[in-house]
């Protein structure tokens, strides 16, 4: 950056500042020269040790994989062979246990086909019985029913009057309310107007005080710098 501006300078016929101009600055920018083909010629050298040690890692690596893949080989034979001789151990036991369950579940079909039958009668006497009682007790509720339906339309009448005398005494006094919140209403605005108006001019002096400030600051602050380089 400081070599720039000493080009920049020498290209529009200037004088460069006294600062950018010293000997001291040139030293610098030659020290940093330096540094620089230092830096990159480390950076090279750590580059070639490191493609050196990850080619090593990589053929360890590889030889490593191969002595796995043999070990998984060996290990898939194996287990290749003591697989087929379980599936063969379960399939005799699977024979047998379901030549075994074959029989024991005709046995049970056969006991159970005759528990249901008789289940099934003994449940049809008492559904028939439980029917009539039901239907008894269903016809009274129904006729029960009936007189409390009557008599509820009956008070469904009254209360239906009445609502309608309610509802027209609320409609009134809702009207008189929206009318007197209606007043508030442009009361309140009319004097939060007020108050923004207010507002808005001191956050309007505000602003140009802030804006002198940072005008202030700025202007020092260059000045600053000036002096600064000019020693």
């Amino acid at each position: 950056m400081p070599e720039e501006i000493v080009k920049e300078t020498a290209a529009g016929n200037e004088q460069p500042p006294r600062g950018l101009a010293s000997p001291e600055f040139f030293f610098l920018l030659q020290r940093i020269d330096r540094l620089d083909e230092k830096l990159s010629s480390e950076i090279k050298s750590l580059d070639g040790k490191l493609n050196a040690r990850i080619d090593h890692l990589d053929e360890k690596l590889g030889v490593e994989i191969g002595r796995i893949n043999v070990r998984i080989d060996r290990l898939d034979e194996k287990l290749s062979r003591e697989i087929g001789a379980l599936d063969e151990k379960l399939s005799r036991e699977i024979r047998a246990l379901d030549e075994k369950l074959s029989g024991e579940i005709k046995a049970l079909d056969g006991k159970l086909s005759g528990e249901i039958k008789a289940l099934d009668g003994k449940l049809s006497r008492e559904i028939g019985a439980l029917d009539e009682k039901l239907s008894g007790e269903i016809k009274a509720l129904d006729e029960k029913l009936s007189g409390e339906i009557k008599a509820l339309n009956e008070k469904d009448e009254k209360l239906s009057g009445e609502i309608r005398a309610l509802d027209e005494k609320l409609s009134g006094e809702i009207k008189a309310l929206d009318e007197k919140l209606s007043g508030q209403m442009k009361t309140q605005e009319a004097r939060l107007n007020e108050r923004i108006d207010r507002l808005d001019d001191k956050l309007s002096n505000l602003k140009l005080w802030m804006v002198g400030m940072l005008v202030t600051v700025i202007v020092g602050f260059g000045g600053v710098i000036v002096a600064l380089l000019q020693r």
